[in-house]
């Protein structure tokens, strides 16, 4: 009796490992085969998936479903960042305005999963100290975003963040661990700002930052209504895969950054892939 209930219980959970982005991914191994790995597609009103361009020719809201396409020779797990936003004017866009975190709760390997995380926001200038300056400790970051929890904005950012396997264990999202031999660790690739996220926290990154007037830290200019969503994602050898996500009215002045953390071109990240306003750039 013992060993049957063993058995069920192996085959549930078996269950629950195949429920990662494989099983999420509606389009199928045919399409994606077409397309290369971080290619990002979109359906046009035919039901098609084609390689999405860019937002500059929209002429009024318009909604998308994406896919972002993940393949590889070797089996890869990692997450996947996509960053929303709109490009304000400068008058409009609050230094005081908040980012929202979502994270996808479902794990394609049990090992490294993470207690479930509800949707909440910080303030720009606390996910910044956190992602883009590499903070502990700030007045930010020490303040509660919900002044009826006692929860503060470092302890929400670092309950958003979750593991995944790599390098033989689980790898935190939020990792400052370099990779290769470059400073663009796991958790500068959350900010923001792309200067960040292009070359890491290097020390003259850093030290500059630290020399620089805190108003002039907050949050990158002219970037309004912020989302950061992690996807986890485990890809079979040659067995390509998506991410899937979408955005419910977007018009040209969207803001759409993608963020393979784990890719690699040989030792170093593949890098976040944009798609925004040319000014932005």
């Amino acid at each position: 009796m013992l060993m049957r209930l063993l058995i069920i219980m192996f085959a549930l959970g078996a269950l629950d490992v195949g429920a990662g982005a494989a099983d999420r991914c509606d389009l199928p191994a045919a399409t994606l085969a077409g397309f290369d790995d971080g290619a990002l597609l979109a359906q046009n009103d035919a039901g098609d998936w084609l390689l999405f361009t860019g937002f500059e020719n929209l002429k009024k809201p318009t909604p998308f479903s994406f896919a972002f396409v993940v393949k590889d020779g070797m089996e890869r797990a990692g997450v996947v960042v996509v960053k929303t936003a709109r490009w304000g004017s400068r008058q409009s866009a609050s230094r005081s305005g908040l980012v929202k975190l979502a994270r996808e709760n479902s794990y394609p390997d049990r090992q490294c999963s993470s207690p479930p995380f509800k949707s909440r926001s910080v303030t720009a200038r606390a996910y910044e100290d956190y992602h883009g300056r590499g903070f502990l400790e700030s007045r930010a970051l020490d303040s509660s975003p919900d002044p009826a929890s006692p929860e503060t904005s470092r302890q929400v950012i670092e309950s958003f963040h979750s593991k995944y396997p790599g390098g033989g264990s689980c790898r935190s999202s939020d990792s400052t661990d370099y990779a290769g031999f470059e400073y663009r660790n796991n958790r500068s690739q959350f900010s923001y700002d792309m200067t960040v996220v292009d070359n890491g926290w290097s020390y003259a990154t850093v030290n500059i930052a630290r020399s620089l007037i805190p108003e002039a830290l907050a949050a990158p200019s002219r970037l309004q209504q912020q989302r950061t969503e992690i996807f986890h994602y485990k890809v079979a050898p040659n067995r390509p895969t998506c991410i899937m996500f979408s955005l419910d009215s977007a018009a040209a002045d969207q803001v759409l950054r993608v963020n393979d953390i784990e890719n690699r071109t040989t030792l170093w990240r593949a890098g976040e892939k944009r798609w925004q306003p040319l000014e932005v750039r």
